[in-house]
């Protein structure tokens, strides 16, 4: 701030740095500290007011009435301290004039609260702490510079405890300490409410006294040093909760119940139940109170502690406003993941969903529109698990099992385990509560692919068969079969690999489905190539290839290529294998297929060795780690493991590139 304050003064004009923020990041602490350092340099004193912005019960303090004090401290008469706001400020600005002095205005509600207190003069400097960003000051002709303060980082956050809590128990007890700090969202005034706590119990564990902010209806209660406001997290945010325009209010409060970490204008519209340009307007409000931050492009949070007070006011205002907030909100992602799912895989068959409850706009994907889609479907991955989550816990059991099943072909192409695994075990049990068949069985289907992807072939296979029982429809059988049929496979039980595979053709091509034959066939191309029949394992992948080519489909024609590749190059046929190879990386980069790249990847690097292009091999092996490592923890600790063998056994080789 020093150089803010010297930059604006050396410029000619008075310096005035506005210091912004959330509640309970520290504003007024940094600015009294500051005003400290640097009040030897002022000598005609210092001046502090606070304008009581955001506080409990009283109003915000009147320009008039603070200079009115200021006058006051500098001496003048009362009796001869003018009536009006402006008469007072000419004669505060004439006082000043000449003088070094510096203004301290705390806790400002807004640029017009502190405009009429700007001392006018270059020789001053005005510090102003808002939790508003006081955007008419920073524009005004004597114009203002704007410093922001967040919440500590995790290393600060942890000196903060070590200095009231103690050296040697934080270090003793460092993941407890960091738990503690993150569970204070990081913010100075809750860490220090937590850390006096606990420094007054010396002789019990620190994660023990740090279980009281385990559970989030309890944490705010656990953040209270008194019966103060001043004093409790909770009194600090209501002071700006309660600032808001009321419509504004109920946005906020509203997105406490969102079960992400982040949420888009889409999701907010859809819980406030109001156009997109109204959310819009409401949440840059609410970004310029600092009670919601801006991540990204259409892209916000609120930090831990301000999702679980906004959580607190709207169970209090109305249970049926928030479960039907809630309602429209699942239903919301529930048909814009439909819409983004469609767009990354316009060709291969869907199901179709009930409409979303009335006036929920959803968000649309045109079907030239794959980048966007999958864009989206990555940044609202997070909010999956808990979205399913509080579906079952709404009781709305239709969309508890539809939310995971509607993304099938998305963590099929990103193979994001643990969200496909925990989203499909929510809807297993959803699907058996709303009494339908057909969610049991797929949600059951996709359940036991995830786990066979996992490599927990002995839980896939029980899965499996438990979904033959309950899957209603040839299509849902077909698809059991060809689970089945691949744990089979994974066990290197080729020929009841096949059996499966041709029983799945046949189901396919009685419903004309075109989808289900190609990939029945690239998949009998597998068992064939295993089994040493390569040219019926080659004849497979081609008429799966050329099946995926008719329908449009081009993540299935990179698939296809794949396994085309592995038979070409068991054949011995290394042109045909690396052209095939190179199609596939077209098309899985193009589709953003990160696993099928890395397994292309894999395949040819181990050609290029095979030929004598050694360096060319290893650096496509090593792409192919770099992706394994984010897609698949046992491809990759397999193919580190190999690379890592090779490097010890050869370091002359590899020394460059392991």
């Amino acid at each position: 701030m020093a150089e803010l304050l010297d930059a604006q003064q050396q410029s000619g004009a008075m310096p005035v740095v506005c210091i912004d923020g959330p509640p309970g990041v520290g504003k007024t602490a940094v600015a009294l500290r500051y005003a400290h350092d640097i009040g030897a340099q002022y000598p005609g004193g210092v001046l502090y007011a606070n304008l009581n912005g955001y506080g409990a019960g009283a109003e915000p303090a009147g320009p008039s009435e603070v200079l009115n004090m200021f006058l006051r401290s500098m001496g003048t008469n009362p009796d001869h301290i003018p009536a009006g706001c402006e008469e007072r400020a000419t004669t505060f600005r004439s006082l000043v004039h000449g003088r070094r002095i510096l203004v301290v205005l705390d806790n400002a509600a807004s640029s017009r609260q502190v405009r009429p207190l700007l001392p006018g003069s270059a020789d001053c400097a005005v510090l102003v702490t808002s939790r508003q960003r006081l955007t008419g000051l920073l524009l005004s002709a004597a114009p203002a510079t704007s410093v922001t303060l967040n919440p500590l980082g995790p290393d600060d956050a942890r000196d903060l405890l070590r200095k009231v809590i103690g050296a040697e128990r934080i270090d003793a007890e460092r993941q407890a300490a960091d738990n503690l700090a993150r569970r204070c969202a990081y913010l100075p005034l809750a860490l220090r409410i937590a850390s006096v706590k606990i420094a007054a119990h010396p002789h019990d564990s620190l994660a023990d006294l740090a279980d009281g902010l385990s559970a989030e209806n309890e944490r705010l209660d656990f953040l209270s040093a008194g019966d103060e406001d001043t004093l409790t997290v909770r009194g600090v945010f209501s002071w700006s909760y309660q600032a808001l325009p009321p419509q504004v209010a109920r946005q906020f409060r509203l997105l406490g119940l969102h079960p992400g970490a982040t949420f888009g204008v889409g999701a907010a519209a859809a819980l406030a139940d109001v156009p997109g340009p109204v959310a819009q307007r409401m949440l840059d409000m609410l970004t310029e109170a600092h009670l919601i931050e801006e991540t990204g492009r259409d892209r916000y949070q609120l930090h831990d502690l301000l999702r679980v007070y906004a959580a607190e006011q709207a169970r209090a205002e109305s249970h049926d406003e928030c479960s039907n907030a809630i309602r429209r909100e699942i239903d919301w992602y529930l048909a814009s993941s439909d819409a983004a799912v469609r767009a990354l895989t316009p060709h291969r068959p869907h199901f179709d969903l009930p409409a979303p409850m009335s006036g929920v706009r959803v968000a649309g994907f045109g079907p030239d529109e794959y980048d966007r889609a999958l864009r989206w479907c990555d940044l609202e991955l997070p909010t999956m698990v808990g979205l399913t989550r509080l579906a079952e816990e709404e009781q709305l059991f239709e969309q508890a099992w539809q939310l995971p099943v509607t993304w099938l072909d998305y963590f099929f192409l990103r193979r994001p385990w643990d969200e496909w695994i925990r989203t499909h075990a929510i809807g297993v049990v959803a699907a058996k509560q709303a009494g339908s068949a057909f969610g049991h069985g797929w949600a059951l289907t996709n359940l036991a692919e995830a786990y066979r992807r996992r490599g927990d072939l002995e839980t896939a296979e029980r899965q499996f068969q438990q979904a033959l029982k309950v899957c209603p429809g040839r299509t849902g059988r077909g698809w059991v079969l060809a689970g089945l049929a691949f744990t089979r496979f994974d066990r290197g039980e080729y020929r009841s690999a096949v059996r499966y595979l041709e029983q799945m053709v046949e189901v396919f091509e009685s419903i004309d489905g075109a989808f289900g034959v190609a990939t029945a066939l690239a998949n009998l191309g597998d068992a064939y190539r295993e089994l040493g029949e390569l040219d019926r394992a080659w004849s497979c992948g081609k008429r799966a290839y050329e099946l995926y080519v008719s329908i449009d489909d081009r993540p299935g024609q990179g698939y296809a290529l794949s396994r085309m590749a592995r038979t070409a190059h068991q054949r011995g046929e290394h042109d045909q294998a690396l052209s095939c190879c190179e199609q596939a990386l077209l098309v899985n980069r193009e589709v953003g297929d990160r696993w099928e790249e890395a397994d292309v990847l894999e395949v040819q690097g181990t050609i290029l060795r095979e030929i004598g292009n050694e360096r060319a091999g290893i650096h496509s092996l090593s792409e192919a780690l770099s992706l394994f490592e984010v897609a698949d923890e046992r491809r990759a600790l397999r193919l580190r493991q190999q690379l890592d063998g090779e490097c010890r056994t050869d370091s002359v080789a590899y020394i460059d590139l392991c």
